[in-house]
This record gives C-alpha cells, structure tokens and sequence, in this order.
C-alpha cells in the first residue's frame, strides 16, 4: 500500500501538506480521472505471461485508464489512457517496462563507480514509500530485510551509492557509518514538483520489484 509520512516543524507544514497532496495525486490517481492520450504500448518478453502482471501492478498504481493487458506469443500488449503529462509517450512505457534492478554498494567517495559485491539488492527490498524531509523535500524511504540491513550496516560505510537499473540515482554520505532503519533515495531536481515525481516513479519500481527479463523492441502508438 502506498504510504505517505513526514516530519516536520510548524514552518514547514503548509508545505509539506502541499507536496504530500501532489505526491498522493501523481502516485495513487483515479483511473477514471486519467486525462491523456489512449496509447498501445507493446514489447516482446520471453517471460510475457509474469511481465504483464508486472506491467499492469506499474500501471495500476500510476492511474492509468480503461486499462487492458495481455500477453502472447511473447508480447505483452499494454492499451491505457495515459495521465495527461507532457511526456506520456515516453515515460510511461519506460516505467512500465524498465529493469529495476537496484543495488547498494559501500564507496570511499561519491564519485567513485559501484565496485565489488553490492551490500543489498532489489530482492532484499520489503516495502518502499513516499517520505517528506524535515524541509518538505520528497524522497524515496525503502526497507530491507533484516539480513540485508545487516549487511549494510556493518559495513560502516560513511558513503554509499544507490544504483538503479546501472546508474547511480541517490547517495548516502556522512561522517557517521550508515546506522538507519531505511535507505533515503533523495532525488535532486530544480523543483519539488520535479522531485515529487522522481521520487514517486522510485517508489514504483522498487515496490513492485525488478522485472522478471528483458523488455525489447519496445513500440509506442496513439490510438484514437
């Protein structure tokens, strides 16, 4: 289920409230209310069948309307009315078929490449959900299996980064060993809006977990 929770000090709270309610709009919306393009998306998977459920679990907790999904013959084909964003044609059908493969991976600096066996992965992940900092900016809380919190925080790691689908996408540094309860994937962007929706597509992925195989030869088009 998708969680909403913040801390905050009273000269925050206007904001927060106000983030919190554009988070819950972008991440939990009415199907019914999606105001987009209708649009068939369809790629080829050799596991179809369990990647359209994932597909559709994605589309679902986006919003996406008059939702169908089916999957033959290696194909899963995806006809939704899309959001109403700008992007659409793009951003969805990359959400809805991307990776997800997460890792977290100790370093000495930030701008070091990930190295070495990774400390967690997509697999370990429990449970994901929107958080506000105590400014109101939005991040991505995600929780572990003990194991794996373990793992990481015996690392005693004063730097970690956060990798997603090969890119590092978040970073922990500080000049205490990580010793939390959560990771904190804060998303960096020129407006809250901006990080309201990176944070929420994160949520998404990583709640729903990593695809089952490779999505290719992906093709978009408007339907009337």
């Amino acid at each position: 289920m998708f969680r909403v929770a913040f801390v905050s000090a009273p000269f925050v709270i206007g904001t927060v409230l106000f983030v919190a309610m554009g988070a819950l709009m972008l991440a939990t919306r009415d199907v019914a209310k999606a105001a987009g393009e209708r649009a068939e998306i369809r790629f080829q998977a050799e596991c179809a069948d369990e990647f359209a459920a994932l597909s559709r679990a994605r589309a679902e907790t986006i919003g996406l309307g008059e939702l169908q999904v089916s999957a033959a013959q290696g194909e899963v084909t995806i006809r939704a009315v899309l959001p109403g964003l700008d992007d659409d044609l793009t951003a969805v059908p990359k959400l809805l078929t991307a990776p997800a493969r997460f890792a977290v991976y100790p370093a000495a600096a930030i701008t070091d490449s990930p190295q070495g066996e990774p400390l967690a992965t997509a697999d370990d992940v429990t449970d994901t959900w929107f958080q506000l900092d105590v400014t109101g900016h939005p991040y991505t809380a995600v929780e572990l299996q003990p194991h794996a919190l373990k793992r990481v925080t015996d690392a005693k790691a004063g730097v970690m980064l956060y990798v997603l689908d090969g890119q590092v996408i978040a970073t922990y540094e500080s000049s205490q060993p990580f010793k939390g309860e959560t990771l904190e994937l804060h998303p960096l962007r020129e407006t809250t809006r901006e990080e309201v929706r990176q944070a929420t597509d994160w949520h998404i992925l990583l709640n729903h977990g990593p695809a089952p195989c490779e999505a290719t030869g992906l093709q978009v088009t408007t339907l009337p």
